[in-house]
């Protein structure tokens, strides 16, 4: 009855293989909220209650940010260590990793001035926000971006009360934002 697009299919796959089965850098907050035995990951590090990058980094795996985690990366590129290609079944190659950023924390996740991707480096998916019912003024924010993807640059599964603005978002196959 429906066709299956390949960014459909391609954004399942992503999902399934970034937050169920790749390995994944942690990013926590390791000052301002309280939990102190936390840390932010290489290379990004902790300063002033953010996990901060100071320098352009290029991902083997997916970033994930769980609550209360502000990444500020002031500027630098968050880039895929091989990009993807091709756009139909036969010749699609996903980048690696297929996700730049995975939040998964239920809520006070910030992403503020990073550029994901890059012209020619793209990741298939930039951001994907899962799992966030609810969180009212503590909702995630994804502010003062460059979001470079292939299928989406940002999506959202089953969350409420997130905010997206000053972003600048291009993408080559795919949806944008879903």
């Amino acid at each position: 009855m429906f066709k299956t697009r390949q960014p459909i299919v391609a954004l399942a796959y992503a999902m399934l293989l970034a937050v169920l089965i790749a390995p994944a850098y942690h990013a926590t907050p390791s000052e301002g909220w309280g939990n102190t035995d936390q840390s932010c990951p290489a290379p990004a590090v902790a300063k002033g209650g953010k996990c901060v990058l100071g320098r352009d980094v290029v991902l083997t795996d997916t970033l994930l940010l769980r609550s209360f985690t502000e990444l500020d990366c002031p500027g630098h590129r968050l880039l895929p260590s091989a990009a993807g290609s091709g756009t139909t079944p036969a010749t699609y190659v996903p980048s690696v990793p297929a996700l730049a950023v995975a939040i998964t924390g239920e809520r006070g996740v910030v992403v503020r001035n990073c550029t994901i991707g890059a012209d020619g480096a793209r990741f298939d998916f930039g951001v994907l926000v899962i799992n966030s019912k609810d969180a009212g003024e503590s909702g995630h924010r994804i502010h003062n971006n460059e979001i470079h993807a292939r299928d989406a640059a940002v999506s959202f599964l089953r969350v409420d009360d997130a905010r997206v603005h000053d972003n600048v978002i291009t993408w080559t196959n795919g949806l944008g934002i879903s």
